[in-house]
């Protein structure tokens, strides 16, 4: 084991104790992802996980929190609940394209109860809307 010198007193180096899972070149307590291998150790929000196992990888989200596990990060969820790809589907007809894409342009920045292109039920066609019906851009809802 080898030892490593601070000041006067020596300690030993335990960061090769948990070993490089991943083999990503990064081992143990040091691998901001110990399970998914990053051996650039990207982290854009800074919280300590790497951007590749990040829930958030843009916005920092203490603790990874994921209240309605759809693994994305909470500080970074524009949709708790009913947002999933039927309702990204707005036309019913598979897969999510350009004509549910269509119905959100059309109804863009309106406010109300009832907006068929408010997929995140907010009552406001947003950019959150969008930002749902993007992530499931030509998904077939119903396979």
């Amino acid at each position: 084991m080898q030892l490593i010198k601070e000041g006067i007193t020596q300690h030993p180096d335990y960061s090769n104790c948990l070993g490089d899972f991943d083999e990503d070149g990064v081992n143990g307590v040091t691998d901001n992802c110990p399970n998914d291998y990053n051996p650039y150790q990207h982290d854009n929000d800074t919280d300590g996980f790497g951007n590749i196992c990040d829930n958030c990888p843009f916005t920092f989200n203490f603790g990874q929190a994921d209240a309605d596990n759809d693994d994305i990060g909470d500080d970074c969820d524009k949709c708790f609940g009913p947002c999933d790809c039927n309702a990204a589907n707005l036309d019913g007809l598979d897969p999510v394209n350009f004509f549910d894409f269509v119905v959100i342009a059309d109804e863009w920045l309106h406010t109300g109860a009832s907006l068929e292109g408010d997929v995140d039920g907010n009552e406001v066609v947003n950019s959150y809307d969008l930002g749902i019906l993007a992530s499931y851009w030509l998904y077939d809802c119903n396979p």
